[in-house]
C-alpha cells in the first residue's frame, strides 16, 4: 500500500486528539493509503513511549493504559529520535493535522515537523485542519510560519481566525477552512468502536459533564440540581474519584452518545454531542496561565447555527432544547467539501 505520514500532537492520554487521528486515518484508507503518525522525540521521551504501558497502580495508570491500547489497535505509528531519521521517499505524502499543531505557543512546537521543512517536495505536503487555536501568532514566528506555509501544496486550516491569520501573511495560496476529522466520519462509523464502560447500566439516565479547564462550583451546583429534579445521575469524566474516570476514547464516544445532556468547555466533547445529535451546554475554559483558545468553539458554533448552546451565567430551559436538523445539513454539506479538499491534494479529482 502507498504510505502518508502524519505529523499530528502525540496526545496520548487525551480523547480527542486520540480520536482525530483515528479519523483522519481511517478518512486515508478509504483512498487505499496506509497512513502512520511520525512521532519525534528526544531520546528520553522516545524510550518512555517505545516502553508504553505503565504498572497499574492507579486508576490514572490504568486510564492511560487504555489508551495506549486505544494507540495500539487503531493507530499505526512510527517514533522516531530525530527529523533527519525520516526518509521522504518512503512517503507518497505527507498530512500535518489536526488539532493544535499549528499553535506556536507550545513549548513543544517544531517548524521542522509541523511545517515540513524537512521535506523539499512541496507536492507531498498537505496540511489538513491544521489549528493555531490561538487568537494571533506571536511576532517572532510569524515569518517562521509566513516561510513555511509556501512548503505546502494544499493548505486547509479548522477554524476561521487560524485562515484570517495566515492570510494576514500574504498567504500564496488559497487557505481553506475544513472540518475537523472527527465530523468527517459519521455516527455510524463512530458505532463500529463505541464501547459500554465496565459498571454501566445500559438504562442509567446520566448527565455528562468534560471539563478540561477549572468546573467551577457555581456550575456544579446548577448541573446537580438540574440532576436531582430528573433523577439522573452525574458522570464527571474528569474527576479522578468519579467511577468512570477510567475510560479510554471507545468508553468516550458511548458517554457521549447516550447522555442525556453533556456539559462542556471541550472542543471535542462539542463535536461528539453534535455527531450523536446530544444536548450540550458549552462553557468558558478557565485555566490559569494559558491562552485563550475560544475560536475552535467559535467556528464550530457559527458554522453549525448553535449559538445557543453557550452557556451565558445561569443555565436555561432554551440551553436544554435542542433540534439538530439544520447542523445536519450543514453537516452533511461540510462533509463533503472536506472529502474533495482531501480528494483533490491527494490528485483523485
Amino acid at each position: 500500500m502507498r504510505k502518508i505520514g502524519i505529523f499530528t500532537l502525540n496526545g496520548n492520554y487525551n480523547f480527542g486528539n486520540r480520536l482525530q487521528s483515528y479519523a483522519l486515518m481511517s478518512i486515508l484508507r478509504k483512498y487505499s493509503y496506509e497512513p502512520e503518525n511520525i512521532w519525534i522525540t528526544t531520546p528520553e521521551k522516545f524510550k518512555k513511549h517505545t516502553t508504553k504501558r505503565v504498572p497499574a497502580e492507579s486508576v490514572a495508570d490504568k486510564k492511560f493504559n487504555m489508551f495506549c491500547d486505544f494507540t495500539d489497535k487503531h493507530l499505526k505509528s512510527k517514533h522516531l529520535e530525530n527529523v533527519p531519521q525520516i526518509n521522504p521517499d518512503d512517503y507518497e505524502y505527507f498530512f500535518v493535522g489536526s488539532d493544535q499543531v499549528w499553535n506556536s505557543t507550545y513549548p513543544s512546537f517544531d517548524p521542522d515537523q509541523m511545517l515540513l521543512n524537512f521535506s523539499k517536495d512541496t507536492q507531498k505536503n498537505i496540511a489538513y485542519a491544521a489549528s493555531i487555536s490561538v487568537a494571533e501568532i506571536p511576532e517572532e514566528h510569524k515569518e517562521i510560519f509566513k516561510s513555511g506555509i509556501n512548503n505546502f501544496k494544499a493548505i486547509s486550516v479548522r477554524e476561521e481566525k487560524g485562515q484570517e491569520l495566515l492570510n494576514e501573511l500574504d498567504a500564496s495560496q488559497s487557505i481553506q477552512v475544513v472540518l475537523d476529522p472527527t465530523l468527517v466520519l459519521s455516527s455510524n462509523e463512530w458505532d463500529e468502536i463505541v464501547n459500554k464502560p465496565d459498571g454501566l447500566n445500559e438504562d442509567t439516565k446520566y448527565i455528562l459533564t468534560c471539563f478540561l479547564g477549572e468546573f467551577a462550583d457555581e456550575h456544579r451546583k446548577e448541573v446537580n440540581e438540574l440532576a436531582r429534579k430528573n433523577n439522573w445521575k452525574v458522570i464527571n469524566l474528569m474527576d479522578e474519584n468519579d467511577p468512570f474516570f477510567c475510560s479510554g476514547p471507545k468508553e468516550f464516544l458511548y458517554l457521549e452518545k447516550h447522555a442525556e445532556v453533556v456539559f462542556t468547555d471541550s472542543f471535542h466533547s462539542c463535536v461528539f454531542a453534535l455527531i450523536y445529535n446530544r444536548p450540550f451546554v458549552i462553557y468558558d475554559r478557565v485555566t490559569e496561565g494559558m491562552c485563550p483558545m475560544n475560536s475552535r468553539m467559535d467556528t464550530l458554533i457559527n458554522t453549525f447555527k448553535l449559538k445557543d448552546r453557550f452557556h451565558e451565567g445561569t443555565l436555561t430551559e432554551n440551553n436544554l432544547k435542542y433540534d439538530f436538523s439544520e447542523a445536519n445539513e450543514i453537516l452533511k454539506n461540510k462533509q463533503t467539501e472536506a472529502i474533495k479538499f482531501i480528494e483533490k491534494a491527494l490528485d483523485l479529482k
